[in-house]
């Protein structure tokens, strides 16, 4: 992944004039674009399901692979061929130091564990209160097909002007997009499923959060958010344009787009070492649209307050409370969810039909022609029977920040450096045995009703070309973060060898104990994962805040993009001055330079960097794979990517060496364009 350094501050603000580039490239993208496109658009609020303007008779989209056996299907009796042996096993090793949160087990594929939970059947709809969802996960793509997006457009850093329309653009690969089932009655109520190419089947959500600074290190709170989208248009030659109508007020945001199954929930991938699937752009919205103005005014994020799970919440196993029926191969009528046998509501521009079950898809792995999973991680990918599991309150949605490094910092290169990340309503120190026991275990809430699991960390070079989407497969640095939040709700890891010289994107990944995605019980949320960019280079100092946890994430600095706004105030807090030697100036000169200096470096880079950038995006436009040279990704990391995982895996660091991807081939313009937009302003919408 890249972007044109010349043309973005990376959260700091000192934009560069030379922009107008981004511009006029965007424009030809459009350009090559335009006689793909056409004027059929979908733009309602979920608020109001019922509207005519939601109403369509357009049939829905034949691509989900239709039921091998009927009786399996409808049967009430898991087929014992079909019973995941793997999930038997805890994951406890007597013979390792790391002490792994023991999963838990079922020997046959817990097709009753929502009779365990005492909690509602999820049924397709978005049970806010919480829920337990009895689908499986299902159809697992292998490593070569795990998706990736990359935000094109707005730029990231970038100034675009309030309450106008904007352009999203996203480039995409490994994903059949454009498939969306019914959001109010087919929620997380099928399998994930895969195409003919063995990509998943599914669409993307965009969410974007107002911050109180473009640094900000402050969670925001997953029930509210500024703009919601489900962008249901398939791309055109590895690209997805869509239009933010009116466009947002003046503030700072972040923008988060997240590839997504069918039915809603997040993308499952088959190892659970692997680079970002989603991604995050910043960019401030002003008054002028101009580089280096400043917002109007400001939202001041509340003050976090972080509640740590007690001890004995931590861990806890969900008690059997019929031995027999988590036993038996046959399902109790009690936990099928009767939703799952409609396929759709009212149907919806371009929605598709849901796949149907009548026995909770106890046996769907008898359609596939995937392996059963044994619970480890494997290159080719696999059939998951293992329910998706319980969904927690709306009340009680994860979300995470970075508190260190910040988004737009530089600091030195192959120094050893810290990484802090705040979390909320999530119960961290909660990790199995990825060896053994991966996806191989329903997600489970602790006794508060948070989600119990870990954050892991990604740290990924930026690649040179604006267009290349990031490979999933290849990353700069990979570790769970296995640790218990301190008191403040922060949890932190290190970078032991630092990085070298380059530009980067570090991600968080919340997931359970079983290293699944965190599961949510709406479809409308805020981002629960985080992302920020920054740049190692010489010269640059350690990570801010790094050898010392900040005491309140309300403390933490809220610098505007410029020093002085149109009014000529201060972006930051005012401070009583202070007797003794003044080193601001100091401080500031020395910033000042090691910006000008990055600033050539960036300048003289871009300029190599260019004809190739552009032969490129000449093969893109027409349909063409582009294949990437390991130069294309900075200098390779120290130690190979292994198809193996040792026990202490999710542990360690882990690094991957360069490979050429191609994206997938580009396939035929589509005439049906439809996106379904929510609008939210600091509140989440109910359904």
């Amino acid at each position: 992944m890249s972007q044109p350094m010349g043309s973005t501050s990376w959260g700091r603000g000192d934009h560069d004039s030379t922009s107008g580039a981004g511009s006029l490239r965007s424009s030809r993208l459009r350009a090559r674009q335009s006689r793909f496109r056409s004027n059929r658009s979908f733009d309602a609020r979920f608020s109001d399901p019922d509207s005519p303007s939601r109403r369509s008779r357009t049939p829905s989209k034949g691509t989900l692979k239709p039921r091998a056996a009927a009786d399996e299907q409808t049967s009430l009796t898991l087929d014992a061929s079909l019973v995941a042996s793997s999930f038997t096993r805890d994951g406890q090793e007597a013979d390792t130091e790391v002490q792994f949160t023991a999963s838990l087990t079922s020997p046959n594929n817990f097709i009753n564990f929502c009779a365990t939970t005492g909690a509602s059947i999820t049924n397709g709809q978005q049970l806010t209160g919480g829920s337990c969802n009895p689908a499986p996960m299902g159809l697992i793509p292998s490593v070569n097909n795990m998706p990736s997006v990359l935000i094109f457009e707005p730029q990231k850093g970038s100034t675009i002007a309030a309450n106008t329309t904007f352009t999203l653009e996203l480039a995409v690969s490994n994903i059949q997009g454009g498939v969306f089932t019914s959001f109010s009655s087919n929620f997380l109520a099928a399998p994930q499923t895969l195409d003919s190419t063995g990509n998943i089947i599914g669409h993307y959500h965009v969410v974007i959060d107002e911050l109180d600074a473009l640094n900000s290190t402050i969670p925001t709170d997953s029930q509210k958010f500024t703009y919601f989208n489900v962008v249901t248009n398939p791309d055109v030659n590895g690209l997805i344009t869509t239009n933010i109508t009116n466009g947002l007020p003046e503030g700072f945001y972040r923008m988060t787009v997240t590839a997504r199954a069918a039915n809603h929930q997040p993308a499952l991938v088959p190892i659970s070492q692997h680079g970002a699937l989603n991604d995050v752009a910043y960019f401030t919205v002003t008054a002028s649209g101009t580089l280096g103005s400043t917002p109007a005014s400001r939202r001041r994020a509340p003050r976090h307050v972080y509640s740590p799970h007690p001890s004995e919440a931590k861990r806890t196993v969900v008690p059997r409370a019929d031995n027999t029926a988590q036993s038996s191969l046959t399902l109790l009528s009690s936990v099928v969810a009767q939703g799952f046998a409609n396929a759709q509501d009212t149907p919806r521009p371009g929605q598709s039909s849901s796949l149907t079950s009548s026995n909770n898809f106890i046996n769907f792995c008898a359609t596939a022609t995937l392996p059963l999973t044994n619970g480890t991680q494997t290159q080719t990918g696999f059939c998951n029977p293992a329910p998706m599991g319980v969904l927690p309150a709306s009340t009680r949605m994860p979300t995470s920040k970075f508190t260190y490094p910040r988004n737009g910092e530089i600091f030195a290169p192959n120094a050893p450096f810290t990484v802090g990340l705040a979390v909320t309503n999530f119960a961290t120190g909660n990790f199995g045995n990825s060896v053994s026991n991966y996806l191989a275990a329903p997600q489970q809430l602790d006794s508060s009703g948070q989600i119990q699991g870990h954050p892991q960390v990604v740290i990924e070079a930026i690649a040179s070309s604006s267009l290349d989407v990031p490979d999933p497969r290849r990353f700069t640095f990979f570790k769970g973060m296995t640790g218990v939040a301190d008191s403040t709700g922060v949890i932190t890891t290190t970078v032991n060898t630092g990085l070298p010289a380059g530009f980067y994107r570090m991600s968080s990944i919340l997931v359970t104990t079983n290293g699944a995605p965190a599961l949510l019980p709406v479809l409308q949320h805020g981002a629960v994962d985080d992302a920020v960019y920054f740049v190692v280079a010489d010269g640059g100092a350690l990570p801010t805040n790094q050898t010392a946890l900040p005491t309140s994430h309300a403390a933490t600095s809220s610098a505007s993009p410029s020093a002085t706004g149109s009014s000529g105030q201060s972006g930051s807090p005012s401070a009583p001055a202070k007797k003794g030697t003044n080193v601001g100036p100091a401080v500031g000169g020395a910033l000042a330079g090691i910006a000008v200096i990055a600033l050539v470096i960036v300048g003289i880079w871009l300029f190599m960097r260019r004809r190739k950038r552009q032969a490129n995006q000449a093969k893109l436009s027409v349909g063409y794979p582009v294949v990437l040279n390991s130069d294309d990704f900075g200098p390779p990391p120290p130690t190979p990517f292994n198809a193996g995982y040792t026990a202490e895996s999710s542990m360690t660091e882990i690094r991957s060496p360069p490979s050429a991807y191609a994206p997938k081939s580009a396939r035929g313009p589509s005439t049906r364009r439809s996106s379904v937009v929510s609008a939210a302003p600091s509140y989440h919408t109910q359904i």
